[in-house]
């Protein structure tokens, strides 16, 4: 009976500490900051003020080396290395 009542108890702190890592982590996110970008005037703004993609070219592509695109593309770099810079 102690045997399983000591099981249950690590079981449960080990729970407990992944609970926790988990919130740090969540934290961590969260008081991250992304500079903000300038958006060109014509570019919409989308949900929750995030700048909507770059619309396709006639080509299908999505014009990442068209001049009017690389704030957006710029913006997309950096927050990734933000983020792999804080997660090495």
């Amino acid at each position: 009976m102690q045997d399983q009542l000591d099981a249950k108890r690590a079981e449960t702190a080990a729970i407990r500490g992944v609970v926790d890592k988990a919130k740090r982590a969540l934290e961590g996110l969260g008081s991250m900051e992304i500079p903000p970008v300038e958006r060109p005037k014509e570019q919409a703004k989308g949900v929750n003020g995030l700048v909507a993609p770059p619309p396709a070219t006639s080509e299908g592509t999505y014009g990442a080396t068209d001049d009017d695109n690389a704030p957006y593309w710029e913006r997309k770099r950096a927050g990734w290395a933000l983020l792999d810079a804080d997660f090495s």
